[in-house]
């Protein structure tokens, strides 16, 4: 099951990530925060960090399999990265969602962005490192 949601939090990943940036370029600006497309990217957002949550959960069961050994601790190191990264990432998101906010918008996007580039680095290196993993 770590398994199962470890690919699907992935995948939410670069699903949530896909609705603003494809808006961006369709429409050539920013969608509203109270825009359907952002009302999509949010809730894949809290789908992302609830599988996100559960996967982690499973993979403490799972910690002494052999891919998890073969991995090794940076692998897993860099996993708990990515869930700390992401729990932030939401909260700045949730933040966002305000169209009142004004004068820390601007600085919230860019902390939002450089959160999600990380989440997206630390989740393919975790993938990876664990897909290649000698059991």
């Amino acid at each position: 099951m770590a398994v199962v949601f470890g690919w699907l939090t992935l995948g939410l990943v670069f699903s949530a990530g896909l609705i603003p940036l494809g808006y961006r370029w369709r429409m050539t600006r920013r969608a509203a925060p109270d825009s359907k497309p952002i009302s999509i990217h949010v809730m894949l957002g809290v789908a992302t960090a609830g599988a996100a949550f559960v996967h982690a959960l499973f993979s403490v069961l799972s910690l002494g399999s052999p891919t998890a050994v073969g991995a090794g601790n940076l692998a897993i190191a860099i996993g708990g990265a990515a869930l700390l990264v992401l729990m932030a990432h939401v909260g700045i998101g949730l933040q966002l969602r305000n169209p009142k906010l004004r004068k820390k918008r601007k600085d919230l996007r860019g902390k939002h962005l450089l959160t999600a580039i990380t989440i997206t680095v630390l989740s393919v290196a975790h993938a990876v490192m664990l897909a290649t993993a000698a059991p």
